[in-house]
């Protein structure tokens, strides 16, 4: 991850990332990753739960659940993020004297994705930061706009240089499978519109979500396999410069 300003430096911070099974098996599963440059936090956790949704439900009630278990799972995550053992009993999570071992030094930032209406809310209610993808810089910035609308209703702020976003750079044209995979979650969208296919095109896309007012990115590769230092070089060179 980059940042386009960062004058106080780019904090620690959890992310979460919804994973989701087979429609017909759904099951929901929060994975936490604690990233931070500082080597007294530099531990990675995840936190795998189901809640046994394999039954033959009605949409309705699927939709409920599905909604109200990220909102629990963070619960759980500040928890585990601040208390050296921490015991929960909810509805989709049960654990006794959990611990993710020693406690970082500083409260770590919890970043949630999510584009919907309602996912959106969420990261307003609940979040210290947004990070998206596959949201063009028009969609970034409406979605900003709502996540601090949300906020505002529930009495709280997300820090104005907390909304991110995660881009794929696929050099040379983007795959059949990533742009069958964007087909599949943005019918509605050209994936060139999403996906930077150059260096070049990745400042301009870059630029624009800045304007939109992001200001963090994590810069992803759209063209399996690549060498991890390579790209990482590459991104040094040629997006580093960006950063203020």
């Amino acid at each position: 991850m980059f940042c386009s300003n960062h004058a106080g430096g780019c904090r620690s911070r959890a992310v979460t990332q919804d994973c989701k099974a087979p429609r017909h098996t759904p099951s929901w599963s929060p994975r936490l990753y604690l990233l931070s440059s500082s080597s007294e936090c530099s531990s990675r956790v995840k936190l795998d739960a189901s809640d046994g949704l394999r039954s033959r439900d009605s949409r309705r009630r699927l939709r409920v659940r599905w909604l109200a278990a990220p909102v629990e799972s963070v619960e759980l995550i500040r928890l585990l993020l601040r208390q050296q053992t921490a015991s929960f009993q909810g509805r989709f999570f049960a654990v006794e004297r959990a611990s993710i071992g020693p406690l970082p030094g500083k409260p770590l930032d919890i970043w949630l994705g999510g584009s919907a209406p309602a996912g959106l809310r969420r990261v307003g209610r609940l979040g210290d930061g947004w990070l998206a993808s596959f949201v063009t810089p028009a969609e970034a910035r409406a979605g900003r706009s709502a996540i601090q609308q949300a906020a505002a209703a529930a009495d709280r702020e997300v820090d104005p240089e907390h909304f991110g976003i995660s881009l794929p750079v696929a050099i040379g044209g983007i795959p059949a499978g990533l742009a069958e995979a964007i087909r599949r979650r943005r019918p509605d969208a050209d994936p060139a519109s999403l996906v930077a296919t150059s260096w070049p095109g990745a400042r301009r896309m870059i630029e624009e979500y800045i304007k939109a007012g992001i200001s963090k990115f994590v810069i992803r590769p759209g063209t399996p396999p690549v060498a991890a230092d390579d790209f990482a070089d590459d991104v040094a060179r040629e997006l580093m410069p960006l950063q203020t």
